[in-house]
């Protein structure tokens, strides 16, 4: 459903391109914003948890469960196998750039040909094109996970991401090209959203899923953070091609260190 919104958002964006500006467009979507805080407030309530004795939270391989410890004795005593997992998505965080980029790229090199704002709607819709195949390929990347192992369709969506990147870097006005591309950015981030998740899951115990949920979006969002920031600095000063081809060289080290440290007897196959 969150994808559903990602395509709908784009694709009114560029509806609304054709009637008003910039300005009215953002304005504008603030009321969405607005309506899903009203429904959070006054709609969602928490489930009540039932009430566990001390008898009941049992130890697991010889640990405590998670509930009883403090905030960093949880994190010290989450699965090895998990914490070796976080190294290669934090690695891969590192060149996995904001999806944006990919349409302030692609509207850069459209502009000289078909003008800025020509180029911007091409942008948006590409960006929409993105969303429809990431929300397309979740579930069907997710069900095939579950027959054949987390471990090397995640390497595989690094790669894919290392490969976009590329592309990127040597991007043109030419559709045959930018299509393609866009597709492959939604096909690896449904890999990398779908499956980073559910691996997740395999390697944490259930006491210990909510801390260690909150540690991989940590490390993912720091990640995002500090691949946009630097993708852009090098994109503004110095190249696109030193700026893609740093996302693509950390995707791909990713995936490898993915493969590396997880191989053998390993919950993610």
């Amino acid at each position: 459903m969150d994808t559903v919104g990602a395509i709908t958002g784009p694709a009114l964006a560029l509806f609304f391109l054709m009637f008003l500006n910039y300005q009215q467009i953002i304005a504008i979507s603030v009321i969405p914003g607005l309506i899903a805080l009203f429904i959070v407030i006054f709609f969602v309530h928490d489930v009540r948890k039932k009430t566990v004795t001390s008898d009941q939270i049992v130890s697991t391989k010889g640990n405590t469960a998670v509930n009883d410890k403090g905030f960093i004795k949880s994190i010290r005593a989450l699965p090895r196998s998990f914490k070796l997992f976080l190294i290669g998505v934090g690695v891969f965080g590192f060149g996995n750039f904001a999806n944006s980029l990919f349409t302030l790229r692609a509207q850069e090199v459209l502009a000289p040909k078909v003008g800025v704002l020509e180029a911007s709607a091409i942008a948006v819709g590409l960006y929409t094109l993105l969303n429809v195949v990431y929300a397309a390929s979740s579930f069907p990347i997710g069900a095939l996970s579950d027959k054949i192992g987390r471990r090397r369709i995640l390497a595989a969506g690094y790669f894919i991401s290392a490969a976009t990147c590329l592309g990127t870097a040597f991007l043109t006005a030419d559709f045959l090209v930018l299509v393609p591309l866009f597709l492959l950015a939604g096909f690896f981030t449904a890999i990398t959203d779908t499956i980073e998740g559910t691996a997740a899951a395999d390697l944490l115990t259930t006491e210990s899923r909510g801390t260690g949920f909150g540690i991989l979006q940590t490390v993912n969002g720091i990640g995002d953070f500090a691949s946009s920031v630097v993708v852009g600095a090098l994109w503004a000063l110095i190249s696109p091609l030193i700026a893609f081809g740093y996302a693509a060289a950390l995707s791909a080290v990713g995936g490898l260190i993915l493969l590396y440290l997880t191989r053998g007897k390993h919950p993610l196959k």
